[in-house]
């Protein structure tokens, strides 16, 4: 027992290593989910324990296995292994970093400004990233060699967390354009910056569906941080996701049937983070 639950951790940990998923739970199980989850799933997965082991196992027992094309080629899970961009403090300045499969570090951004959130796009021939070497913080695109370097932005507020549609034709990202911050979306080339989200409070963190009909975000309209889903070309359908209220960074899993998130079991702000996970 202790070798199978083990087994089914590492292959957990892995998703979340490399699929890039963060989670809380409490969704409104639909589709294919509807007949195995209960309508309203709730479950830390990390750190796990006994009774969580047992109660992963049983829901992964019954969803059905994923089909062919999610298996062998899911659609947000296209990048390189010989490939890593990441953001960097070494130098004392944030700057954008290459690792290459030698495990060359190349800086990409070399400036003096903090270049951060770098994101490679499908085929790792671009990376989007956000800078402030303009005054406030913009985005901006160049070639993975740091070549063709582009800016998208330019608005009045910051433009951060960027984050490339499955396809690459479409960017998502927070702006504080507006006086506090909504997520907008643009074409790749920063043509047609339509905003998604129109709440009071924070509206971040956007990650896209695999297949690009949905976006999931962190919001605070509700007195604290919690998971949601919309429409990625109109923003309708916002739906609460998660009851935590400090649930932060959605990740989609490849067959986009879940969603993890981060957030603390004790409701407090940045103290003892698990992950959890949720029915889309």
């Amino acid at each position: 027992m202790f070798a199978k639950r083990a087994f089914l951790w590492l292959a957990l940990l892995a998703v979340i290593t490399f699929s890039i998923w963060g989670v809380s739970p409490r969704l409104e199980a639909q589709s294919e989910l509807d007949e195995v989850l209960p309508e309203r799933l709730e479950m830390l997965v990390y750190p796990p324990t006994e009774e969580n082991s047992a109660e992963l196992a049983a829901v992964l027992a019954q969803m059905a296995p994923p089909d062919t094309a999610a298996t062998t080629a899911p659609p947000n899970f296209h990048l390189p292994a010989t490939l890593l961009v990441y953001q960097n403090f070494d130098t004392g300045n944030w700057e954008v970093l290459l690792n290459t499969a030698a495990q060359a570090k190349i800086n990409l951004s070399n400036h003096p400004a903090a270049d951060i959130h770098p994101r490679l796009n499908r085929g790792a021939t671009h990376v989007l990233f956000a800078s402030n070497r303009a005054g406030n913080f913009d985005l901006y695109v160049m070639k993975v060699d740091g070549s063709n370097l582009t800016q998208l932005t330019a608005s009045a507020g910051d433009d951060v967390n960027p984050v490339w549609s499955p396809d690459g034709s479409k960017i998502a990202f927070e702006s504080y354009r507006d006086g506090q911050p909504e997520i907008y979306v643009m074409n790749a080339d920063g043509s047609n910056q339509t905003r998604l989200t129109n709440d009071p409070d924070f509206d971040g963190m956007p990650t896209w569906s695999p297949d690009g009909q949905t976006i999931a975000f962190s919001s605070r309209r509700t007195g604290g941080y919690r998971i949601y889903t919309m429409d990625a070309t109109t923003g309708a359908n916002q739906i609460q996701r998660s009851t935590h209220p400090y649930s932060l960074s959605p990740s989609w899993s490849p067959d986009g049937k879940l969603i993890a998130f981060t957030a603390d079991p004790d409701n407090e702000a940045l103290a003892g983070r698990s992950i959890f996970i949720c029915s889309k």
